[in-house]
């Protein structure tokens, strides 16, 4: 299990972009780790998204949770992960990861 912490930036567009405030930012880390939509989950153009994201920084990683898209970045300790950022899920991306939410909940065969 990872320890989470989040960046006072990640904080700020925690609240600027999803409107939480510090608590519920807190709260919200472990759902948007282990809950959100990872890369291989996703259908091609969302993972592209994902992955694209990703690379722009070496040892960030990016999860979809609800309509926001966390980032992350692996600290010098392989059991620390920052909260980075937080953005818009670009509305033409919408219907993909609700697509994928329910494939992964089985709700589509």
């Amino acid at each position: 299990m990872l320890n989470l912490y989040p960046t006072p930036h990640g904080l700020q567009r925690a609240k600027e972009r999803a409107g939480w405030n510090r608590r519920s930012a807190l709260q919200m880390l472990e759902r948007a780790l282990y809950d959100g939509l990872r890369a291989e989950e996703c259908g091609r153009t969302l993972c592209h998204y994902l992955r694209d994201i990703a690379a722009r920084n070496a040892g960030h990683f990016a999860r979809i949770y609800g309509e926001h898209v966390f980032i992350f970045g692996k600290d010098s300790t392989p059991t620390d992960a920052a909260l980075v950022t937080v953005l818009h899920l670009p509305h033409s991306l919408g219907s993909a990861a609700k697509r994928a939410r329910q494939q992964r909940l089985g709700q589509i065969a």
